[in-house]
């Protein structure tokens, strides 16, 4: 009975685990929330700039509030604009934040996982056919866009179940996002 119980409770756990690191589809609600958080948010980190080192250019906003003091008065004045607009942490605003601006990027250039694969295997071959290169610079070149190509894969397959929520609200959502 106790091992029972035991594998019970251990696949409870792994459920409750799973559940967490695969995030739910972001909701147009929760774009809407960040859309309409955006300029206080802006404004404050305006009030209180700071150099930060480490931002992940991927998850600028997730990697900036990692980065603040719970304590500090950019990270309390976040919290509160978050929770202002409906989020529970100012982590997760920057989750939602984040995710808005990866599916929002990924719409507007029309990024599909078909035009990376397409465009890494002609780039591969342009390296692979230049006569130019040695093997030793070709391997070097080609290692580097594998991780590039990998890279982007995740991103487009990470924004996949946001994209709904986002291509829907694509002129509210440009503005925050100017070239």
């Amino acid at each position: 009975m106790r091992k029972i119980l035991d594998r019970m409770v251990l696949g409870v756990a792994a459920l409750l685990v799973s559940a967490i690191v695969v995030a739910a589809p972001l909701t147009q609600v929760q774009v809407e929330n960040y859309i309409a958080s955006f300029a206080e948010a802006q404004m404050l980190a305006e009030q209180n700039p700071t150099q930060q080192k480490g931002i992940d250019r991927h998850r600028p906003l997730v990697s900036s509030v990692e980065l603040l003091a719970k304590d500090s008065q950019l990270y309390q004045g976040l919290s509160s604009i978050a929770q202002k607009h409906h989020f529970r942490t100012a982590e997760q605003w920057a989750d939602v934040g984040d995710r808005v601006m990866n599916a929002y990027f990924i719409v507007k250039q029309g990024t599909t996982l078909e035009f990376i694969e397409r465009n890494y295997k002609e780039a591969e071959q342009r390296i692979n056919s230049n006569p130019d290169y040695t093997e030793q610079h070709k391997k070097g070149v080609l290692t580097g866009m594998e991780k590039g190509y990998l890279r982007n894969v995740k991103k487009i397959q990470d924004a996949q179940p946001d994209l709904p929520a986002v291509s829907g609200l694509m002129d509210q959502v440009a503005p925050l996002f100017p070239e």
